[in-house]
């Protein structure tokens, strides 16, 4: 079961992570508590006075190889896994260098961190429903928001809601960001009244979108009723982060972690933007790049199965699982229509469904993902098959061709510096336990950094003075 969240955008986030972060719905910026996985604080691997935590490297680890995902992924290649902490460590030092040069403190990191914390904190799937909810956090979750609308005494105005819905609709159907500006003439209209610890308080129209704009990753309003949802969850939200604080979620080992990190992340994501602008790729060299990956930049011309439409998106959410024969409470429903066999081609202008294909790709057969919006209704979508694989067209994928190619230039750059800079890297764990061969005895040896501590070890800990 996949869950299908279509952001207006996804705020700045490293490239190396940002597919990642579409996959998970961001939700892997702070895990549920795993036994499996305690947060482990004792320091991994150090750089100069910088040092990151066996439980970062091992959440970077896990998100990698798939370990304790749902769907895991087969164990990587050595070679690939071998790659992929050569970048990890590459990116390590850097950075620690951007500790030093103080862009921690740069307000665009700021202000993302600082929002990413308040949607961590208050996110269904985050450590406050994680704490009260049980054994069925969704329930309690349902049961929480309608008892929060309710003391809150909110208050919808309808009429102000559907003016707000007639502006936004043409820039949300083009897929374009909301905008401050695209609401000026009805900005001060009022949406809903509401009282927050005994206070009247309102959100007007400009309140909506400027609560949007700063969203980490957000639902786009498809109709007027996802749009008084997402007015609701902004009161919601308000009281969640007031309890997730009263109850010291927001200072737990594993939240403090998890900030810290998405901080760095976000000051390296400014630093590989600098680089990547720096970068000059001509046609030909794409070109090249495009025929010496024409595997890779291939997809099945059709995907096949089955769409099951529903009325509203709570039945939709509820028909991810497979229908029962009878409309249960509590169970699967029977879908209001069935389209079967359902055929979603690749090369079409216009799509049967308002879905990125690749999603669509990675979607495992006999998976079912959604809802998504579908003729003024949701759908979910069965993957039964795919068709056979050929080629993208290269006019048609210019533009990923050149972020991967400066994504590959990037790691060179980042890699480059690694070797730079290998007698400031202390390792402090046990490699092998990752089936990770230490590579810092090899590569020393080929840069003339070669020290008697690095003589015959591997994945054994490296002390560098």
């Amino acid at each position: 079961m996949r869950t299908f969240f279509l952001p207006v955008k996804i705020r700045l986030l490293p490239l190396a992570v940002f597919a990642l972060v579409l996959a998970t719905r961001i939700s892997g910026a702070h895990e549920a508590p795993n036994p499996a996985f305690a947060v482990n604080l004792t320091p991994a691997i150090r750089i100069g006075e910088f040092t990151t935590s066996r439980y970062l490297f091992e959440k970077n680890y896990r998100q990698f190889t798939g370990s304790g995902l749902r769907h895991p992924k087969k164990d990587p290649a050595t070679e690939e896994l071998n790659r992929w902490f050569a970048l990890y460590l590459a990116r390590l030092v850097i950075k620690a260098d951007l500790i030093q040069q103080g862009e921690l403190d740069r307000p665009e990191v700021v202000t993302i961190t600082r929002q990413m914390a308040r949607y961590m904190l208050t996110q269904p799937q985050g450590p406050l429903y994680i704490a009260l909810g049980g054994s069925d956090p969704p329930a309690f979750r349902r049961e929480r928001r309608a008892q929060i609308l309710k003391e809150s005494q909110f208050a919808a105005n309808s009429g102000n809601i559907s003016q707000l819905w007639s502006a936004i609709a043409p820039r949300l159907n083009r897929k374009e960001a909301l905008r401050t500006q695209d609401v000026e003439p009805i900005g001060a209209s009022i949406l809903a009244d509401y009282f927050f610890n005994g206070i009247a308080k309102r959100v007007s129209a400009s309140d909506f979108v400027r609560d949007f704009q700063q969203g980490i990753a957000r639902l786009v309003p498809r109709d007027i009723q996802t749009l008084s949802e997402q007015i609701e969850d902004m009161i919601v939200a308000e009281y969640d982060l007031v309890d997730a604080e009263k109850l010291g979620l927001d200072q737990t080992p594993q939240f403090l972690e998890d900030r810290y990190n998405f901080a760095l992340n976000q000051a390296l994501a400014l630093y590989e933007e600098k680089l990547s602008k720096q970068l000059v790729i001509s046609s030909a060299e794409l070109e090249t790049y495009h025929q010496a990956n024409l595997r890779r930049y291939s997809s099945p011309v059709e995907i096949r199965g089955a769409l099951f439409i529903y009325f509203d998106l709570e039945t939709a959410r509820r028909g991810m699982t497979a229908p029962t024969e009878e409309n249960i409470p509590g169970l699967a429903p029977l879908p209001f229509q069935t389209i079967d066999p359902f055929i979603i081609p690749r090369d079409v202008p216009t799509p049967p469904l308002d879905v990125p294909y690749p999603f669509l790709i990675s979607t495992p057969i006999g998976q079912r993902c959604g809802p998504f919006p579908y003729a003024g209704k949701y759908a979910v979508f069965l993957k039964r098959t795919a068709g056979e694989f050929s080629p993208l067209p290269m006019e048609k994928i210019q533009d990923q061709l050149r972020r991967d190619l400066s994504r590959e230039k990037i790691e060179a750059a980042e890699i480059e510096s690694l070797m730079r800079n290998l007698n400031r890297v202390q390792l402090l764990l046990e490699l092998t336990d990752y089936k990770i061969e230490n590579p810092l005895p090899r590569w020393r040896s080929e840069t003339g950094q070669a020290t008697s501590q690095d003589a015959g070890t591997n994945g054994k800990k490296t002390e560098i003075d």
